[in-house]
C-alpha cells in the first residue's frame, strides 16, 4: 500500500490529497495543516466579514465528511 503525507491543508494539498485518493483508492492519505478545524478557502475571509457568506460552511474548499468518506486523514 502507498502511503501519501500531504503538508498543507491549502487548496493546493487538499486538491493533491483528493486526486491521489481517486487515483489509487487503495493508498493511505493524511493531510497534515496548521488549521485546527477545517479547510477553508482563505479568499472567502472578507465575505464573511462583510457578510455576504454567512455560514462559515461557506467558505469550504472540501467538507470533513467529503474527506473522510474518501478515505482521506485530516
Amino acid at each position: 500500500m502507498n502511503r501519501i503525507l500531504v503538508i498543507g491543508g491549502s487548496v493546493a494539498g487538499l486538491n493533491a490529497a483528493v486526486s491521489a485518493k481517486k487515483f489509487d483508492p487503495s493508498c493511505k492519505v493524511i493531510i497534515v495543516s496548521k488549521e485546527k478545524y477545517k479547510p477553508y478557502r482563505r479568499p472567502a475571509i472578507p465575505s464573511l466579514i462583510s457578510g455576504d457568506i454567512n455560514k462559515l460552511g461557506g467558505a469550504d474548499i472540501y467538507s470533513l465528511d467529503y474527506l473522510r468518506g474518501l478515505g482521506i486523514e485530516y
